[in-house]
């Protein structure tokens, strides 16, 4: 493996397999990448959150999406969230007033984007 694009490192640690996908820890600044480097279908994320129900499940923003979220004047921003899984995050960045736009793999997502969250522009 070669050096980190983020922080140079090259000290990495296993993090967990998924399908035919292993997953490593950069510890010099904490990116996930997975081996090998190829796009997954869609089943491997929905397997993978199996247990989750998105029409009920209350949602917990990750510290980065909080972190986004605290900055001054979101209002009439344009937000981008590749993965945007069932849309909590941008539901939150619009009642902060962002015009959000949002893509995920994994169909039941988006619908429960739209239909639990109401959110017009999620592919």
């Amino acid at each position: 493996m070669s050096n980190c694009v983020s922080c140079a490192s090259d000290n990495v640690r296993f993090f967990k397999k998924a399908g035919d996908y292993k997953q490593f820890l950069r510890l010099g600044c904490g990116l996930v990448f997975s081996d090998p480097m190829k796009g997954a279908d869609s089943a491997l994320y929905r397997d993978a959150e199996s247990h989750v129900d998105y029409w009920t499940t209350d949602f917990e923003l990750s510290w980065h999406h909080r972190q986004f979220l605290e900055e001054n004047n979101l209002a009439g921003k344009t937000l981008l969230d590749i993965g945007c899984g069932a849309g909590e995050f941008l539901l939150e960045a619009k009642k902060a007033g962002c015009d959000v736009y949002g893509a995920d793999f994994v169909a039941e997502k988006i619908e429960v984007a739209t239909r639990r969250f109401g959110l017009e522009n999620v592919f």
